[in-house]
């Protein structure tokens, strides 16, 4: 199964480069959807082994059909998925990258406060380590503040606070 879906996949990437103008590349766009979120299914139940690339498919098919078909319904979720991918895989900047997008270009998606939680977290992420700069940490309290503010009710704002009163 993994062998036809990743020969899918390289079928489709071929066929949008050679016809990038198509009248389907709508209906190409969703394919890349439904086959990214086949990798990702696969990947979330392999999260601590080495992997086979299902990850890295499941990116790559994702932004795939972000660039052909971008106002599907599923796109919002597509981000979601990037972000927490990115995130286990301790791509902070990606990562953040994916929840900015899905907060600022969906905002009215019921994953628009979700995003803004994850983003904080990808943020409070990046900035440990050889290179420390307290910027991104400064700009992931802010951004649990924004939240806070934003979604006084939202489905992390207990999260939130013991972060906020950790930090």
């Amino acid at each position: 199964e993994l062998k036809e879906y990743s020969a899918s996949a390289q079928a489709y990437e071929k066929l949008s480069e050679m016809n990038p103008a198509t009248p389907w590349i709508r209906t190409m766009g969703e394919r890349e959807y439904a086959m990214g979120d086949w990798f990702y299914e696969r990947a979330k139940t392999q999260w601590e082994l080495t992997g086979d690339g299902s990850r890295h498919q499941a990116l790559t098919l994702y932004e795939k059909g972000l660039i052909h078909y971008p106002a599907a319904d599923r796109a919002p979720v597509v981000l979601f998925r990037s972000g927490e991918i990115h995130l286990r895989e301790e791509e902070h900047i990606l990562a953040e990258d994916a929840f900015r997008r899905l907060a600022e270009d969906y905002p009215q998606s019921p994953l628009a406060s979700h995003a803004e939680y994850f983003r904080a977290l990808a943020l409070l992420g990046g900035w440990q380590g050889p290179n420390y700069d307290a910027t991104p940490a400064l700009d992931a309290l802010n951004r649990l503040e924004q939240y806070r503010i934003k979604f006084p009710r939202g489905a992390e704002i207990v999260e939130v606070e013991e972060k906020r009163r950790a930090a």
